[in-house]
């Protein structure tokens, strides 16, 4: 990977990284990421968050944001309202923080309302 110039940070949406597993290239990111997923995106969120997977090999700092019963179609227009909330609370408050340079808000250290998995490298 090549860091871009003005690129801040990698906001992955249901992202199919299979590709970037398979030739160990996370590990080349230069800037923090979030990975969102669903329980219900099957082809998508296991590869994310399985032992191995893209966020284990991505550096630091890393999120996972894995929302119950989202599938893959909840990132777009065709999605379930229900799913708007979380990915667009997640979504702001990770771009806030290493976008704008903002205070991290409490959200980027907890699983809130509606969502099944939630990890980054400063919980236990």
């Amino acid at each position: 990977w090549k860091r871009r110039v003005g690129v801040k940070a990698v906001l992955a949406l249901s992202s199919y990284t299979q590709p970037f597993i398979v030739h160990g290239t996370l590990e080349g990111l230069a800037v923090p990421v979030m990975f969102q997923g669903g329980t219900h995106d099957f082809g998508i969120t296991p590869a994310i968050e399985k032992a191995q997977g893209a966020y284990d090999q991505s550096p630091e700092p890393k999120y996972l944001v894995v929302i119950d019963k989202a599938g893959h179609l909840a990132w777009t227009d065709l999605g379930r309202a229900v799913f708007r909330k979380p990915i667009v609370d997640y979504s702001v408050a990770f771009l806030n923080r290493y976008v704008k340079g903002q205070p991290a808000e409490p959200l980027l250290s907890q699983p809130g309302l509606g969502i099944s998995l939630f990890r980054h490298p400063s919980m236990p």
